[in-house]
């Protein structure tokens, strides 16, 4: 009777390492898909990692967040506007990656292009913990555009000439991989020139993508190139 006990255990030990082996083939929820994802803002949501938003639309909520934060710097009403949500992490609160542009009132003013870290926390308020500012700036933003001239104060969606662009981009470097998240302006020329808030991601590694404002050269003939790269510089909030 031992033996048949015994023989009983073993075969569902067996069966039970089979079906361990079965789930984790690569084809189910396996170790496999997790390698594939790991690193990345837009596939994977991490404990205390950011995830890309599913949308960059400025809602309410996020606009009232924006405020109470902005409120606490040394920025004039209305001089800092929110462009795109670009991510969110869950925290004890939330922090958001928000897209904001820069004008000061002045007429021809350089106007700046930020990215701000905000943290609500679960009463309510809202602060900027963190705020780098773009190499990229605009000289002629409030002048009305000449002929062959930038227009930035566009629609912030992307649109499906923006990401065909970049995935032609992103198709010939071997290096690097190309998500336009917001669209800043557009210039008509001999084709169309886009300046565009960018996802870079190293297709070598499982690094965090990075945040640049590129501008990208759209050929009649569909050829598409990269004509400038801007970085987000480190600053420290403004509070008053």
């Amino acid at each position: 009777m031992k033996k048949i006990i015994s023989f009983f255990i073993a075969g569902l030990m067996l069966f039970a390492l089979a079906a361990c082996a079965q789930q984790n083939d690569g084809k189910g929820n396996g170790g496999s898909e997790i390698e594939e994802t790991a690193g990345t803002i837009d596939q994977t949501t991490i404990l205390g990692g950011y995830k890309l938003a599913e949308s960059i639309e400025i809602t309410e909520d996020i606009q009232a967040v924006f405020d109470k934060a902005i409120a606490k710097t040394t920025f004039a009403p209305g001089e800092c506007v929110p462009v795109a949500l670009v991510a969110k992490q869950v925290v004890a609160g939330m922090n958001y990656q928000i897209f904001a542009r820069f004008v000061p009132s002045l007429e021809g003013a350089t106007a700046k292009f930020l990215n701000l870290i905000i943290y609500a926390d679960l009463q309510g308020d809202a602060t900027v913990t963190d705020m780098r500012e773009s190499s990229f700036k605009v000289t002629d933003f409030t002048a009305d555009p000449l002929p062959g001239g930038w227009t930035y104060d566009v629609s912030p969606a992307v649109t499906d000439e923006v990401k065909d662009a970049f995935a032609k981009i992103s198709e010939a470097d071997e290096g690097k991989e190309y998500t336009p998240v917001a669209l800043i302006g557009e210039q008509v020329v001999a084709g169309m020139n886009y300046c565009v808030l960018c996802q870079v991601a190293d297709k070598e590694s499982n690094s965090l993508p990075i945040l640049q404002i590129i501008t990208v050269y759209s050929a009649l003939d569909g050829h598409a190139e990269i004509t400038d790269v801007y970085d987000f510089l480190e600053s420290a909030p403004s509070e008053s």
